[in-house]
């Protein structure tokens, strides 16, 4: 099951959705849910990060991977995209902390 979140930076869902089976690629199953609307949508100026498999828009940032990664200035902008990921793995980890069964 693909499941898409949203995180603050104090680790609280800001949204969540449960999009497509496991087998079905990232760039598919967004747009089985409301994510990508709500990313077209964001102010001017304010984006989202993603990961390597989402096409880059105007909203939506993906991070570099292969040879781009190399690259010093992609390398950094990486560094920072991985602290931001790192806080929905932490509210991901909690809330199965909470409620075992979800493990």
């Amino acid at each position: 099951m693909r499941i898409y979140a949203g995180v603050d930076h104090h680790c609280r869902f800001t949204y969540l959705a449960f999009a497509a089976p496991g087998v079905t690629q990232d760039r598919s199953a967004i747009n089985q849910c409301s994510l990508a609307k709500l990313v077209d949508k964001l102010p001017p100026g304010v984006c989202a990060i993603g990961d390597a498999a989402y096409d880059p828009t105007e909203h939506m940032v993906p991070v570099f991977y292969g040879a781009d990664r190399r690259n010093p200035a992609y390398n950094n902008f990486n560094f920072y995209a991985s602290q931001l990921r790192i806080r929905v793995e932490m509210a991901f980890g909690m809330m199965t902390r909470k409620w075992g069964t979800l493990q």
